[in-house]
């Protein structure tokens, strides 16, 4: 999850990056907030913390619900030191991600308790 939650920041650079030179060479871009990278990233962000949640629910086996929680409160606590070390500080949108880390990863080991008890 951490390597997966790493890449979604390169991805949301890249997204930035590329929006950013768009703007630059189309200036009716530039109207355009750039908190529409938030909605493409934050729903994929989401998925991918969905799914790290599930499979700590399946590694752990017992108190999956709790497991899932505790990978999701150390991915957002390692983004959270690193967003501390950036100019910006911690801002809304690094908060909405925290908010989405850690509910994502909680319902991934729901979602997999659930499947589990309704096989068994």
């Amino acid at each position: 999850m951490l390597i997966a939650s790493l890449l979604m920041k390169i991805a949301y650079i890249f997204l930035a990056a590329t929006y950013h030179n768009l703007s630059t060479h189309f200036p009716f871009l530039s109207n355009v907030s750039g908190s529409i990278l938030n909605f493409i990233t934050i729903p994929m962000f989401a998925a991918i913390m969905f799914a790290g949640g599930y499979i700590t629910a399946g590694v752990a086996r017992r108190k999956t619900i709790l497991h899932s929680f505790i990978v999701g409160l150390l991915t957002a606590s390692i983004m959270m030191i690193i967003a501390l070390q950036t100019p910006a500080g911690v801002t809304k949108t690094n908060i909405v991600s925290y908010i989405v880390i850690l509910l994502a990863t909680t319902a991934g080991g729901y979602y997999w308790k659930r499947r589990a008890t309704r096989t068994s």
